[in-house]
């Protein structure tokens, strides 16, 4: 009281005002939105739905049922109480032992029984939050930095950096290839912070992916440990969302590659784990370090004293999670809802024209906002958000504050409200939708944005031959060298045509403003440098297959599923004709997903061992479309993924 500003500031710790907690950020503005204005079926129908808070409460019931069945379990219960005096005064740092083995048990089903953990090697913390900086003490120095591809969770500013002093180094990760993680961006930012005489000590992924909802593939996660083996760098992997994978592929832990990986320095790989999204305990604060570090081990437990799960929340977990039956049971049911809301969410969404990133795991989806961008900028960006915030009353997270690179994505997350709320979402998206694209103009057609490059090529030709003779003392009034020096134009401005029409959606705003053929190729040469493989993966494949459809379906065109899979099927290489011969006796052909064929395709091609081309990756997936769709124009002779 009565103090100013900067004698509050002298007052306190640097840690304590610094602005490193990171609760200006859109993503925390959100949640104030809502706080300020929150919905209520009856009594505020108008208010702010919580869209932007990742909690699973889609199996609450089967755990209050379970409570309800095991009075013991609680020593605040008649039945429960005569343990009251012992659980009350345990605080060994270590845990309970029944705990620490419930919580080992739980994390093994969780990943589907394919790996064992110890739960001597397990750390108590209060929450996530807890856990990773828990790790980051344990780990780094003040102004050591760790590597974390984005987009990446908004608040590992807070729970990394804020009272640690470490640095997060982006690694940026785009659309191209469906926000993937590549050897080669990590060697980039690597390098840069190398000459930027920063301290890299180590890699931090979260898997499943938040915001993204993906789970890592096998071969990305070995690719990962692969890449901190080399530098000798630790390897956190934030496995928070394990259990709620709910389609194709499976989840795969980073336990499962190393425990398969015969030269893996052990030392260097870590795991954060809780259980408030993967059980929906957020409030018991149940965080987890998971480390093969004997050292780390170590320390770490001392330094978890600073944020122990009570003793009571050890107790009537370790109830809980040794019930084998009712674990498994939850785990199966918890997957199964996650699939259906998703499901239904995600298709509401299409019925508006709105498409998703896919996926298969977490509790949001990725949503695609670009095309009501009224400029494709972050400011763009945060306007759009402020209008769904004011205007339409969701608390959604923007891009930005996930470190996208790319302006209009948004993270919206889908199991912590019920089903009604869910529709009454949906439905003031759609009247939001209708609204803006009635005021947007008409959309300018991929064709008439090449067909204006290809006459501005045209139009460049007349000024620049005169230039060019000029500069070069050529005499005008030679007619021979001014046909020849024209024609070589044309081919040209022909040339620079063909590679713009041949490219997909997503590579072509790479090489829109280049002048020459040669400037375009040059591009993609350099973007695509250092692939020394034969055609590209199935991985690889099915993202550019999945950006081509959902730009079909952006553009408020129907495509089913069974119409894609008879395409892929049809488009796949001579060498996969005894795979689609196989596919199509032993499935149902009506029924198989887009997901199941991936995943059939991906563990024929492992046994395989496919390679990849340089250059021809730019072009494969929008050429192997374009052919089955070549005879089916609509009505203005325009093919479909040109729309």
């Amino acid at each position: 009281m009565g103090f100013g500003s900067e004698s509050h500031h002298q007052l306190l710790s640097k840690i304590a005002t610094n602005d490193k907690h990171g609760e200006n950020s859109p993503y925390f503005d959100g949640w104030k939105a809502y706080d300020r204005d929150p919905f209520h079926p009856t009594e505020n129908p108008h208010g702010v739905i919580q869209m932007g808070l990742a909690e699973n409460q889609l199996c609450v019931d089967s755990i209050e049922e379970w409570i309800r069945n095991n009075p013991k379990a609680s020593i605040c219960t008649p039945e429960g109480v005569n343990q009251f005096r012992d659980i009350a005064n345990f605080q060994d740092y270590h845990g309970l032992p029944e705990f620490r083995n419930g919580v080992a048990n739980f994390m093994s089903k969780a990943r589907g029984g394919r790996v064992k953990f110890d739960p001597d090697r397990i750390l108590m913390s209060g929450g996530a939050t807890g856990a990773n900086e828990l790790i980051m003490f344990c780990l780094a120095d003040p102004g050591d930095a760790f590597l974390v591809p984005s987009p990446y969770y908004p608040a590992f500013v807070r729970d990394l950096c804020w009272r640690t002093g470490i640095q997060i180094i982006p690694v940026h990760c785009d659309s191209s290839n469906n926000f993937n993680i590549t050897r080669e961006a990590l060697e980039e930012a690597y390098k840069k912070a190398k000459e930027d005489n920063i301290n890299i000590k180590g890699l931090i992924i979260t898997n499943p992916s938040n915001p993204l909802g993906t789970t890592l593939h096998r071969e990305t996660l070995e690719s990962l440990v692969s890449f901190i083996n080399d530098k000798n760098i630790h390897l956190v992997c934030d496995e928070i969302y394990a259990a709620t994978a709910f389609g194709s592929p499976s989840f795969v832990s980073i336990s499962e590659i190393v425990q398969e990986l015969e030269c893996c320095n052990l030392d260097l790989i870590h795991v954060i784990y809780s259980l408030s999204k993967d059980l929906g305990l957020p409030g018991f604060r149940v965080g987890i370090v998971y480390s093969y570090n004997d050292n780390v081990v170590s320390c770490g437990r001392k330094m978890s004293s600073f944020g122990l799960v009570s003793s009571q929340t050890q107790h009537l977990l370790a109830a809980m999670l040794n019930d084998g039956e009712f674990v498994e049971e939850f785990l199966a049911e918890s997957s199964r809802r996650l699939a259906k809301r998703h499901g239904f969410f995600t298709k509401g969404l299409e019925k508006v024209g709105i498409t998703c990133l896919p996926s298969n795991a977490g509790l949001f989806v990725w949503m695609d906002l670009r095309k009501l961008l009224k400029d494709q900028t972050f400011e763009g960006e945060m306007m759009l958000w402020r209008s769904i915030i004011n205007e339409v009353k969701l608390n959604v997270s923007p891009g930005s504050s996930f470190d996208c690179i790319e302006p209009g994505w948004f993270r919206v997350c889908f199991a912590n409200i019920d089903d009604e709320t869910v529709e009454i979402a949906l439905r003031r998206i759609r009247a939001f939708v209708g609204r803006e694209t009635e005021k947007k103009p008409k959309k300018v057609k991929r064709w008439q944005s090449n067909l204006r490059l290809s006459f501005s090529s045209s139009r460049r030709l007349e000024k620049r031959e005169f230039t060019f003779y000029q500069q070069e003392g050529i005499c005008l009034s030679t007619s021979a060298r001014l046909k020849e020096y024209k024609q070589s134009m044309q081919k040209d401005a022909k040339g620079l045509s063909l590679i713009q029409q041949g490219v997909s959606n997503t590579i072509f705003p790479r090489i829109m403003n280049a002048k020459t053929a040669k400037e375009a190729w040059e591009i993609l040469k350099g973007q695509y440098k250092g692939s020394d493989k034969e055609g590209e993966s199935i991985q690889a494949f099915f993202s550019h297959v999945s950006n081509i459809v959902n730009q079909i379906r952006s553009d408020g065109d129907t495509i089913k599923d069974k119409k894609i899979v008879q395409k892929i099927l049809r488009s796949l290489p001579a060498k996969f004709d005894h795979v689609v011969a196989t596919i199509e006796e032993a499935k149902d052909m009506t029924k198989l997903t887009l997901v199941e064929l991936e995943g059939s395709l991906r563990a024929h091609e492992e046994r395989m061992q496919k390679c990849e081309k340089p250059l021809e990756q730019a072009f494969e997936s929008k050429i192997n479309v374009s052919k089955n769709n070549g005879d089916k124009r609509n009505d203005h002779g325009q093919n479909p993924q040109n729309r």
